[in-house]
């Protein structure tokens, strides 16, 4: 029975469930119909109200379906091999082919199609496969090899054994460096395989949650091309590189070694079974079986010229035997009467094409749903181009797209030139190096495999060696190999990598440069990708003492190493380059924004129109927070590490404590003083209350500047945090004035937009300003960023929450009596708002601040590859979550828009825990930065809205937000520290659920407020 896994049975099974509910309704519908012919208008009226949800669950369940069978939407009518490594027998006749460079494994049904892929190249799943075992229930095991880079920059191959099971991978047995033989599954459960040691073999047994158990060692004395065992008969078989095959008899202890009955004997792969031994033998280009019943000879069952297969795979019973060449695999068996049987396989047709059909009618769709979903999108952009501040932010993004992207290109040719440049001329140099030590009289002795390891081997070899070794040193990944011609063909004489035998023939590949290099003496340099990787090397003829060409010298490097890098470097300077791009563009948008807000000031007052405008767009609240929160944040990359360094213990506490104080005091400042900020504005109006936190503010700067101490850190950082905080919190209780729940869910989101660009800048700023002049430089830029500050806050008018009109439902709250705190605290719309709402949502939020570098780390991820992401999303929430906001509250409106985004942030932490992997997590960023994009604005206007909030007041209402606003962030980093000692995913989930549940609870605790929810 073909395998399935668990997410083919849950998607078939939800598909299939879908089509029976929905069928069931339509004949449900069509009965009520006909009764009651009256209900039909009521049911269409319903399915018309509701058909933007029917259409986001459909298009969720289909994103659902074609994600989690993905890896057939690109599957032809046929698989194509490219690379065939090996093949393996697997039951019920499956054949496991091992392609692509053994990063693939196509697994083909007995009626010889293929059912499905796996796929590796990376540890998480498998590296690169090189034996498979198949096991009860589906169970597939896998040895693998993967290069491995330690702390120090060396590269090593580490051999592991993983279990493949309904989707998931799991490493069973890691080896190191020691090569793993010839993997056998036993019906009784446990793993049989061989294992190098040191001129030897390991036999090893593994069962399922134990140690491999060694149950008997032994002792080859030569250099071994593979090995195998029979585990039913305790014969071991091995193929050697001084060209013999040797079998030893584990009962016995006797080794026998097969007789040559040729010239040449290069065996390669070799496989042992029910008293069988087939193997390879490279020079006849022969496959050949060894019977215990006859020892002393061996039959030549197939034999092609050039024939070149590495492995060979036996049937339980050691009738047949699989063997790859690259292009595909050969199937070769023996019957009772001793007759051949041989076929060749081509391509394979894929098992279910109609799938992969299937599979694109629903993307088709999907996106004919997400078109519907979308229908909005028209409207948004004709009012964008209507709009001024629009169209100049476009051409701006514009502008700046286009000059990074022509930047980014030539740095990338050039670079892209340079290192080939580099590459060719320091293989050169190499081959100069090798041919100068070459001992070209020991290779001309060189004749046949025997000579392997030889006197003349070894003298070469100790010549050649410490050249490349000495490469490797300098970070030069070559190798090199030896050719020359043989009987009219061309054979390998050594390599570095001691992967060849003496004179063992090239294989079935023709290459005209080698003849061209023999004859013309010329040099050539070429690229190939091959199963082992993509290449790049030179040929450079070998002169003997005679003066006559005899001999053929390749120099190389793997490319895959090259490539990552290169992949990485293009990473870097695209990704440099789109970030700075991005500051600039940022700054200049917002001295648009700026530009317009005097713009429009002028023309206000010369038509004296000022008191028909919002009142919102009286302050620019986005300027004003943009440049201030700037100035703010341009000091959190660095002031733990300068706070530390100037701390002499002036304060008797540790070093660590002292060192997070000034950061800590004034976030505790920003979160103290965002209560009286708000009360001042209500009390003195909100001109006076911006100058106030200003001049608080950019006095922390300049005693930052002046100072230089560790006191002066501190006593700044206090008043940074003092002035900081009195700023964000009128501009909230402003935001809070708007005409309307448009208008005040824009002002809100205006704010946030302000505040994540300031923050975004601030880092791309400070990389820079920090390097060439250090902390004086960064706080003397913040000092001079508060001067726009200043302007525009003079050019702002005065607003007072208590002295402005309202709309008419505010008007009638405010005839009712005025509440105090208590009143307005302890109440389930409020109280419940804060504890059920919005601090578990501003914690979540620390899934991107804290657990994804957490996570990303583990998984190669640096903290600038972190960095340039959350810029992305941040731009994402910048320029995208005012309209996101606007558009789901018309919607929605302000209550269950609040929900929605916090429902979306549970659900979107459990993707995480149905898929734990770094792709999922980078994807939950971005969702989770979707979201914030509106849910900030959402729950602003929300609690902004509360009658508890009006009566109490504007200013004193916002500024008791802003502590558990910031309460959230503050605790945020030390739930998840403590859910994430649980595991990663059990972690994650029980914050999910939770979230969930607090979500479902509020939302039964409103159900009697509903005339408050639009």
């Amino acid at each position: 029975m073909t395998e399935k896994t668990k997410c083919d049975i849950i998607t078939h099974y939800l598909f299939y469930r879908i089509c029976h509910l929905l069928s069931i309704l339509k004949y449900a519908c069509a009965f009520r119909s006909a009764l009651h012919p009256g209900n039909d208008t009521a049911m269409k009226n319903i399915i018309r109200k509701y058909q933007d949800l029917i259409l986001l669950i459909l298009l969720f369940l289909v994103i659902l379906t074609v994600f989690f069978h993905r890896d057939r939407l690109f599957q032809g009518k046929d698989y194509v091999f490219s690379s065939v490594n090996a093949a393996y027998y697997g039951k019920e006749g499956r054949v496991y082919a091992i392609d692509r460079g053994k990063e693939v494994i196509s697994v083909i049904e007995a009626d010889n199609t293929v059912s499905h892929i796996l796929y590796g190249g990376n540890v998480r799943r498998f590296g690169y496969a090189e034996g498979i075992a198949e096991g009860a229930d589906g169970k597939v095991y896998i040895s693998d090899s993967s290069y491995v880079t330690d702390e120090d920059g060396v590269t090593s191959t580490q051999y592991r054994i993983i279990e493949y099971s309904k989707g998931r991978y799991r490493t069973l047995y890691n080896a190191g460096e020691d090569m793993i033989y010839d993997l056998q599954y036993l019906d009784d459960g446990s793993l049989h395989f061989l294992k190098s040691e040191n001129y030897g073999l390991g036999y090893y047994i593994l069962s399922d949650g134990s140690e491999p158990q060694l149950k008997q060692r032994i002792y080859t004395g030569d250099v071994l091309n593979y090995a195998s065992i029979d585990v039913n008969t305790g014969m071991v078989a091995v193929s050697v590189r001084r060209g013999s095959v040797r079998i030893l008899n584990l009962d016995t202890g006797s080794w026998i070694t097969l007789k040559n009955r040729d010239e040449h004997l290069m065996p390669q792969g070799i496989v042992a079974r029910k008293g069988y031994v087939w193997f390879t033998e490279h020079y006849g280009g022969k496959i050949c079986r060894f019977s215990e019943d006859d020892p002393d000879v061996y039959q030549d069952v197939y034999s092609e010229p050039d024939l070149k297969i590495p492995f060979l795979s036996s049937s339980e019973d050691g009738s047949s035997v699989l063997g790859a060449d690259l292009l595909s695999f050969y199937r070769i068996s023996l019957d009772s009467e001793g007759r051949v049987n041989t076929s060749y396989e081509g391509n394979v047709p894929y098992k279910g094409f109609y799938q992969t059909v299937i599979l694109w009618i629903l993307v088709a769709a999907g996106a004919l749903m997400a078109l519907r979903l979308l229908r909005f999108l028209p409207g948004v952009l004709m009012d964008l181009l209507y709009n001024e501040a629009s169209l100049r932010m476009a051409a701006v993004v514009f502008a700046v797209l286009v000059v990074s992207s022509f930047i980014a290109g030539s740095l990338l040719s050039q670079e892209y030139n340079r290192q080939n440049n580099e590459e060719i001329s320091g293989m050169k140099l190499f081959s100069d190096l090798l041919l100068r030590s070459l001992d070209t009289e020991a290779l001309d002795s060189i004749h046949s495999e025997s000579d392997y390891m030889g006197s003349a081997y070894t003298r070469i070899r100790e010549d050649l060696d410490p050249v490349i070794e000495n490469a490797w040193n300098e970070g030069k990944d070559y190798y090199y190999v030896l050719y020359r011609m043989d009987d009219e063909r061309l054979c390998y004489v050594m390599n570095y990598y001691d992967s060849v035998m003496c004179m063992e023939p090239y294989g079935r590949t023709e290459n005209p440069y080698f003849e061209q290099v023999l004859e013309t003496g010329n040099a050539y340099a070429l690229t190939s990708r091959d199963s082992d990787g993509s290449w790049l090397y030179i040929f450079r003829p070998v002169y003997n003492e005679n003066g006559e060409r005899s001999a053929i010298l390749e120099v190389g490097t793997d490319l895959s190493y090259r490539n990552s890098e290169r992949r990485e470097e293009i990473r870097d300077i695209v990704l440099n380059v789109f970030c700075s791009s991005a500051v600039m563009m940022m700054l200049i948008i917002e001295a648009l924004f700026m530009i317009g807000f005097f713009e429009r000031k002028r023309r206000e007052k010369a038509e004296k129109e000022e008191e028909k405008i919002d009142r919102t767009h009286l302050v620019p609240l986005r300027n004003i927070i943009f440049f201030s929160y700037l100035a703010f944040a341009l000091q959190d990359s660095f002031v733990t590490v300068l706070s530390g360094r100037l701390y002499n213990g002036e304060l008797n506490i540790p070093e660590s404590v002292a060192a997070a104080l000034p950061l800590s005091s004034e976030l505790l400042m920003m979160a103290v003083f965002a209560v009286i900020g708000g009360r001042m504005c209500e009390k003195i109006g909100s001109k006076k209350t911006f100058y106030i936190g200003l001049f608080v503010e950019t006095a922390g700067f300049i005693i930052c500047v002046v100072t230089g101490t560790y006191f002066g850190i501190l006593f700044g950082n206090i008043l940074a945090g003092i002035g900081m905080g009195i700023i964000n919190v009128n501009c909230n209780v402003i935001a809070s004035m708007g005409d309307g729940m448009e208008s005040t869910a824009s002002a809100f989101s205006d704010v946030n937009t302000g505040i994540l660009s300031g923050l975004t800048v601030a880092a791309g700023i400070t990389s820079l300003a920090y390097e060439f002049g250090g902390s004086t430089l960064v706080y003397s830029i913040a000092v001079i960023f508060m001067i726009p500050t200043f302007l525009l806050i003079r050019s702002s008018t005065d607003l007072n929450p208590e002295s402005e009109s309202r709309s008419e439902q505010e008007e009638k709250i405010e005839k009712k009596e005025k509440i105090g705190f208590v009143r307005f605290f302890f109440n389930l719309r409020v109280l419940g708002f804060f504890f059920f709402v919005l601090v578990p949502f501003m914690t979540s939020v620390s899934y991107r601040e804290y657990f994804f570098p957490v996570f990303g780390q583990d998984h190669g991820i640096n903290e600038v590859r972190v960095g340039q992401i959350f810029l992305i999303c941040g731009l994402l929430v910048i320029y995208a979550g005012p309209y996101i906001s606007n558009m789901i509250i018309r919607r929605f409106g302000t209550f269950w828009s609040v929900i929605i985004a916090s429902i979306g942030m549970g659900l979107n932490m459990m993707l995480f825990v149905l898929m734990p992997s770094i792709q999922t997590v980078i994807a939950g960023v971005v969702i989770l930065s979707i979201l914030i994009s509106f849910a900030y604005a959402c729950q602003y206007t929300y609690f902004e809205q509360l009658p508890d909030s009006l009566m109490y007041g504007d200013g004193k209402s916002m500024g008791v937000y802003s502590v558990f606003e910031n309460l959230g962030q503050t605790i945020g980093p030390m739930i998840y520290g403590s859910l994430l000692m649980l595991g990663y995913r059990t972690g994650i989930g029980l914050f999910a659920a939770v979230m969930l549940v607090f979500s479902v609870v509020y939302t039964i605790i409103m159900r009697r407020e509903r005339k408050f929810f639009h």
